[in-house]
């Protein structure tokens, strides 16, 4: 379904008929993450590599990479958007043998976490709330930062790469992000890659030049995943019940946060006439 609703965004002109597509695009995508996690955990943790337990995070950081690539060269040739579309629908695809391919079979889940002393539905609560505020803030910049290089006097010429600068700092960043928590502590590792984060997205709006908005995207590649990541390992170890249920709700609280973020974003960015606020 994900796929196809790709391909449906490059075949329709009505906007309506695009965002229902869209709607139905970020659904899907969700059951993605989180029936994906829930099939690739169990088999790496029975590896005993915890730190690998989201290295497959990763895949999203190549995905951004190559629909760049595909997208820039291919707008670089004067190519429509909905050609566009269908292209990206088309890669799509191509990634999507893999998945038929080698995905594990999925394995009885392993217990629910009642016995573990982190877990407290006070603790859940707060990072529920975090991620939803987590995603209400990256996805303002993540949703804009193409814009704002269009748009920007003097950062015109970085649009057609700056996803692909996100990206590439995204693939190694889940390895780096889950080892580093596994020798410090997830809760402080997390801690930490949202600073880095926050720091990141004030460097794009303190000094606009193209150095530090590139540099700026690159910690936001570096961080935005990893993330994810570990909110949703952070999310396991304060819940009393399974990962795929702490998962579920963690995406649903994210998703709260992604839909308002860009909402907000967008009417403050046309009130103001700049992306600063």
């Amino acid at each position: 379904i994900c796929i196809l609703t790709i391909f449906s965004m490059g075949l329709v002109e009505n906007l309506k008929y695009f965002i229902f597509f869209r709607f139905v695009q970020g659904v899907f995508s969700a059951f993605v993450l989180i029936l994906g996690t829930s099939i690739i955990l169990p088999h790496i943790q029975e590896l005993g590599k915890i730190y690998l337990s989201t290295a497959h995070f990763s895949g999203v950081a190549l995905g951004m990479v190559l629909s760049s690539i595909v997208v820039s060269y291919l707008g670089s040739l004067g190519v429509e958007w909905d050609y566009l579309w269908i292209s990206v629908g088309i890669l799509s695809v191509v990634l999507s043998i893999q998945i038929v391919l080698f995905t594990p079979d999925q394995k009885e889940y392993f217990q629910n976490n009642t016995n573990i002393k982190s877990s407290s539905r006070f603790g859940f609560t707060l990072i529920s709330i975090s991620y939803c505020l987590y995603g209400f803030g990256y996805v303002a910049f993540g949703t804009f930062i193409s814009t704002m290089a269009r748009t920007t006097s003097g950062l015109e010429n970085t649009e057609p790469y700056i996803w692909f600068i996100v990206g590439i700092s995204g693939i190694p960043s889940v390895f780096f992000w889950n080892w580093f928590g596994h020798k410090i502590g997830n809760d402080l590792s997390l801690f930490l890659a949202c600073s880095i984060m926050g720091f990141g997205v004030l460097l794009s709006v303190f000094n606009s030049n193209q150095f530090t908005f590139l540099f700026s995207a690159s910690l936001f590649g570096l961080t935005f995943i990893p993330i994810t990541a570990m909110s949703l390992l952070e999310g396991q170890k304060r819940f009393s019940g399974s990962f795929i249920v702490s998962t579920a709700i963690l995406t649903f609280s994210f998703s709260i946060g992604q839909v308002i973020g860009p909402y907000l974003a967008g009417y403050i960015t046309d009130f103001t006439g700049s992306f600063n606020v």
